[in-house]
């Protein structure tokens, strides 16, 4: 490789006010849909996690608009930085393959899910600590 190259990254912002939604799963059906771009991430990543980081008005980073865990502030340091630890992107990964009941359910590759995935005893395999709305098993939604 040439010693003059050198690599760009890029960083699309948007701004969004979050309306406030009784659940995940208010917010998660309304926002599915796919495509053969989507498809193939949800293959590989965490659709709702991967690539992902919201910022707060005084510069505080979370990888998601829920959550309570920061990740760093943009005032005291680059995004770049903040988005590149392991910690920022522990669920990137986390495909619902790995996800009990999330493996079973047949709109895995186009839901986007904000419950954060916990560690099964197996190490290999994940699950949530809530319910989902809609039941694979059953085919049906719970209005709960």
């Amino acid at each position: 490789m040439d010693e003059n190259f050198k690599t760009i990254e890029f960083i699309k912002s948007t701004h969004s006010d979050f309306p406030n939604f009784k659940s995940f799963n208010e917010l998660r059906f309304l926002n599915m849909n796919t495509n053969m771009l989507r498809y193939a991430e949800a293959k590989k990543h965490n659709l709702y996690y991967h690539k992902k980081a919201y910022i707060k008005s005084n510069g505080t980073v979370y990888n998601a608009p829920f959550s309570e865990e920061i990740h760093g502030n943009i005032f005291k340091q680059s995004i770049l930085s903040i988005i590149k630890t392991v910690s920022f992107q522990k669920h990137w990964n986390i495909t619902k393959d790995l996800i009990k009941v999330c493996c079973d359910c047949q709109y895995r590759y186009a839901c986007v899910d904000g419950r954060i995935p916990q560690k099964s005893k197996s190490a290999k395999t994940y699950y949530f600590n809530n319910e989902c709305k809609y039941n694979p098993y059953e085919n049906s939604f719970n209005e709960n």
